[in-house]
């Protein structure tokens, strides 16, 4: 059992405090990880941006380097063994995050583990992966934050513009305010959808909005911070009047996009904010027919899987892993 205060770092804080928490941070570097003190130092500065409006502030204690192999295996999720093996590990370090730096990209977090495993990438990919260990679960679709007291609803309106509706319980707010939801707030663009929105997030101050368009291609605008682009056109595809697009942010730098196209075909777009941030071309899969339009999501920062109904009624699903790449669709059987 975790002996970190996990309830109040999960729900916020129930009182105000003059001073924060302090969470010491133990970093296990095991055989090929690149992670240096540094890292580590961005890693926590990430963190603590987003916590400490709860205040939560992690500071980084300790590290060790272990020659033990075993400890370094990139496989997502661990085989129940070397799980065991860090579960042992971690629990010499009591009411301390232990973190795993190993080789390769990605992360993990669990409210089942008693560690973090961290394999290099974006600084805020750390936070993320500290959500879950922090009792967090993810916030894709209408709630694009992981913290607990923001929420953010998009719908299309009668005249076709899409709306917003905003809750907040900001415990640090300044002036204090009681929670409260927003006015509903109609995009003053002019933009027309032909489909319902689909809202998802890459970071705790970011997210963006998907939409199909007048022209039957998808569109985009994104907010980061309280700033909101303009809608921009993804180019390359056309898809069946209102055609709902699925989104979801696997990583806080990689996001896919999928939707049912004008074969009824699965078709995909994918993000990867790499130092060179682009958007794959559209790919159709394989010929199976969609009887609906599809419903992506994402189980860690290396897996996604995708959901549909068939033409036969039922639903099917398939999945998408680093190390395997995308399984054939299987039946859940049902009728819808």
């Amino acid at each position: 059992m975790k002996t970190v205060n996990t309830l109040s770092m999960a729900v916020g804080i129930q009182e105000q405090r003059k001073t924060a928490t302090q969470i010491p941070v133990h970093a296990v570097l095991t055989p090929g990880s690149p992670v240096t003190t540094t890292t580590l130092q961005q890693w926590i500065d990430a963190a603590n941006k987003v916590y400490r409006s709860v205040d939560i502030e992690l500071r980084l204690d300790s590290t060790e380097t272990v020659s033990d192999p075993t400890l370094a295996n990139d496989t997502l999720p661990p085989p129940a063994m070397l799980h065991v093996q860090r579960q042992l590990f971690a629990s010499k370090y009591p009411g301390k995050v232990v973190i795993f730096c190993t080789p390769g990209g990605g992360g993990a977090g669990s409210s089942e583990a008693d560690y973090v495993i961290m394999r290099g990438g974006h600084p805020n990919l750390f936070p993320h992966e500290l959500g879950h260990f922090l009792h967090l679960n993810h916030t894709h679709g209408v709630v694009p934050t992981i913290r607990d007291y923001m929420l953010d609803i998009f719908v299309r309106g009668n005249n076709s513009r899409l709306n917003q509706l905003s809750y907040s319980n900001l415990p640090s707010a300044t002036p204090p305010s009681e929670p409260a939801w927003s006015a509903w707030k109609e995009d003053t663009d002019g933009f027309q959808m032909l489909s319902d929105p689909a809202v998802d997030s890459m970071a705790p101050n970011h997210l963006h909005v998907f939409a199909l368009g007048p022209d039957r291609a998808l569109w985009q605008k994104w907010r980061v911070d309280n700033s909101w682009s303009q809608w921009i056109r993804h180019d390359g595809g056309e898809f069946p009047a209102g055609a709902r697009p699925s989104v979801v942010s696997r990583q806080p730098t990689i996001t896919d996009i999928v939707m049912r196209g004008m074969d009824n075909r699965l078709w995909q777009r994918s993000f990867s904010a790499t130092a060179n941030p682009q958007w794959t071309p559209w790919t159709a899969h394989d010929g199976f027919q969609l009887g609906s339009d599809p419903a992506i999501d994402s189980m860690n920062g290396n897996h996604v899987h995708v959901f549909a109904r068939g033409t036969n009624g039922q639903l099917w699903q398939k999945w998408w892993t680093q190390d395997s790449g995308w399984s054939n669709w299987i039946s859940h059987g049902g009728q819808f």
